[in-house]
């Protein structure tokens, strides 16, 4: 009987994992536009860092003030809570025509170029910083962003419920995984070098 359960769920598990998978590759062109906007406003953060200083430099400075003194499990929760939230809400607000996470691709990159230019760490602390945690955080951000944006470009072909059963999906068994471990990460490497 218990064997039976395990199975079971290993299935669930092994079905919905290939159900996400299968629905993020056909949303393929979607990523590739979230990331090319992504990597232009990157650029023009980087070489123009004066458009949006002065809402990014309050952004961060609340942030900052949200982890003082705090030990790595309060970091890793906060950082997780903030990263599944903003994940969430960019997909589910891709319902208003996928603006939303198109909006939200484009600040991404600026603030990420912003970040680098005006740091006052070197390029390669910044890396050093960034690229543990970046490399589970960021593909995170596109799959989140592209899943909203075909989730809103697509509410006129009649699919919403399947779009949207989907985007929870992905949600579940991609995104979540890919933040927890960001996430974890990021509060090891923030009480590591504060």
């Amino acid at each position: 009987m218990a064997k039976q359960r395990n199975k079971k769920k290993n299935n669930f598990f092994k079905k919905n994992y290939k159900l996400a998978f299968d629905y993020f590759r056909e949303s393929r062109n979607y990523f590739y536009s979230i990331v090319l906007i992504f990597t232009a406003s990157f650029l023009l953060g980087l070489f123009y860092p004066v458009f949006l200083e002065e809402f990014i430099t309050q952004l961060f400075n609340e942030l900052a003030g949200e982890l003082v003194g705090v030990g790595w499990i309060q970091a890793t929760l906060f950082i997780l809570y903030n990263n599944l939230k903003n994940s969430f809400i960019s997909m589910a607000s891709g319902i208003f025509f996928g603006i939303v996470p198109i909006i939200a691709s484009f600040l991404n990159g600026y603030v990420f170029g912003f970040v680098i230019n005006t740091s006052a760490l070197s390029f390669k602390d910044v890396l050093i910083r960034t690229i543990p945690h970046g490399i589970f955080e960021i593909p995170a951000l596109f799959i989140s962003l592209s899943i909203g944006m075909r989730f809103g470009f697509e509410i006129f072909k009649r699919k919403f419920w399947h779009n949207l059963e989907n985007l929870l999906r992905v949600f579940l068994f991609i995104i979540l995984p890919l933040l927890i471990i960001a996430a974890v990460i990021e509060g090891s490497l923030f009480v590591l070098l504060s």
